[in-house]
């Protein structure tokens, strides 16, 4: 017996000090800035050097700054000028699973798309979906997160220079957290040099995936020579009933909301919007001195819509009721809408009309009459 409890006590002790061996090999490669260079090495290697990191400071337990990061593939080639990362990793082992990021900003960040689109063949339409649920295997919490200076481009083929697709001055957001009750956006700011945004929201992906976003944002509008446009969006509910709600703020003075039922399945809506009235010399010098009001009202579903516009100017109104009815085309990048509209107008001895007209949009959109 005394023997037996001396093996045990042996082999007790050397799994603890393997244990200890490990742990402190684990120290030493995300606590020291030479282990981090090896793994870092490691993982380059291991990616048969699609990835490459010229400079790195600090320690994977952080912080940690990383620069002149690069990564390339068949699809997409992405360069990085400066990562900073400082993140707390004893957390994940004393607060039930929870990756906590104090800080993470990227900057100088430049992503090339290659490839041109390819042809698909003309498949029959197929309802969208989304996954039951999404969740992940920890909780994952940032306090600040900043990208600064990003832009997407798109390379093409005929020429040597790729096309600017997308540009982001700054995007930031503070508090941000995904756990088991869904996602949480407290605070995300957006600048570009079209659009300024500031919105919060949360979504919980799962079921019908409630959600709800607020966002402010203002839009340049200089180079139509046209006042910037203020607005405030609301969107609340979930994707199997969806509520939207946009307000333009003076001098456009728009109100428009809009409620869709099933949207990803058997999508069906109302929407309406009102133009409270814009005196058009305000929006530039050169238009009439005339006050516009409008109302639409459209419902419909995914085979058909209707539609009833209002408009007046000054002494003018016109009555636009109709209906759009959608369907397939024989060619795979056209859709065709028949039209059946009743067009009545109050002006200066213009008399009422009826018009039937058939149109086809393609992707750009183009309208051939």
């Amino acid at each position: 017996m005394t023997r037996t409890r001396r093996t045990i006590s042996w082999l007790a002790l050397v799994v603890l000090g393997l244990l200890v061996i490990v742990l402190v090999a684990v120290w030493i490669a995300f606590a020291s800035t030479a282990g981090s260079r090896f793994v870092l090495s490691q993982v380059e290697r291991f990616m048969d050097e699609q990835l490459v990191i010229e400079q790195v400071e600090g320690t994977l337990a952080g912080p940690l700054v990383l620069r002149g990061v690069r990564f390339k593939n068949e699809t997409v080639a992405i360069e990085l000028q400066q990562a900073n990362l400082d993140w707390l990793p004893s957390v994940i082992i004393f607060s039930d699973a929870l990756v906590h990021v104090e800080h993470l900003q990227l900057q100088g960040l430049r992503v090339v798309l290659s490839g041109a689109d390819e042809e698909t063949p003309d498949l029959p339409p197929q309802v969208s979906a989304v996954p039951d649920g999404l969740s992940l295997p920890v909780a994952i919490r940032v306090d600040e997160f900043e990208v600064a200076d990003a832009v997407v481009l798109q390379q093409d083929p005929a020429s040597t220079e790729p096309v600017e697709l997308a540009r982001v001055d700054r995007l930031a957001a503070t508090d941000l957290l995904w756990n088991e009750a869904g996602m949480a956006l407290p605070d995300l700011e957006m600048k570009t040099p079209e659009v300024a945004l500031a919105a919060n929201g949360e979504v919980n992906p799962k079921g019908n995936w409630p959600l709800r976003l607020d966002a402010r944002y203002t839009i340049n509008m200089s180079e139509l020579q046209l006042p910037d446009v203020s607005g405030r969006t609301q969107i609340s509910g979930s994707l199997a009933q969806l509520d939207v709600k946009q307000r333009l703020d003076a001098p456009y003075a728009l109100d428009a909301s809009a409620n869709i039922v099933d949207a990803l399945a058997t999508p069906q809506w109302q929407a309406s919007v009102r133009l409270l009235g814009a005196r058009l010399k305000t929006l530039r010098s050169d238009l009439p001195d005339v006050l516009l009001e409008a109302d639409v009202t459209a419902q419909g579903n995914a085979t058909q819509a209707g539609l009833t516009l209002d408009v007046s100017a000054g002494q003018s109104a016109l009555r636009i009721a109709g209906g759009l009815i959608f369907t397939e085309s024989n060619n795979a990048s056209c859709n065709r809408f028949s039209r059946a509209a009743k067009v009545s107008a109050k002006t200066l001895g213009m008399a009422s009309a009826s018009l039937r007209q058939g149109i086809i949009i393609d992707r750009l959109p183009r309208v051939v009459w």
